[in-house]
């Protein structure tokens, strides 16, 4: 049984190893207790796709939060909340960049003036 942490966090995280615990990987996940979760989780930090750049200031203020906290200590119970926020970053910010400096294929518009 799920027990109620008053962090909507740590419940969020408990459900989960809660879950793989006793289904194991291969088994579904109850969705019904996923939900709750998952709610308290993005009411108390949102996390989710970043879709614009306030949605990436916001996870960067998340991110520099949880840093002050878990530093880079692989055994915190946030760690791989800070990895997963850190992927999610670094996944934006390589949409953005330019295609290292790769030319623009050629459409044919240079060959109009010879």
């Amino acid at each position: 049984m799920l027990k109620i942490h008053p962090d909507p966090l740590q419940t969020a995280l408990l459900f989960i190893h809660e879950s793989v615990r006793e289904n194991g990987m291969n088994e579904a996940i109850d969705i019904d207790r996923l939900i709750p979760a998952w709610q308290g989780l993005r009411a108390e930090a949102p996390i989710g796709h970043i879709e614009s750049e306030g949605d990436y200031q916001q996870l960067t203020l998340i991110l520099d939060r949880l840093l002050d906290v878990v530093r880079d200590d692989g055994t915190h119970p946030l760690y791989s909340l800070v990895t997963l926020i850190g992927d999610l970053l670094e996944a934006y910010e390589a949409n953005l960049e330019p295609l290292n400096n790769q030319p623009l294929p050629d459409a044919g518009y240079n060959n109009w003036h010879s």
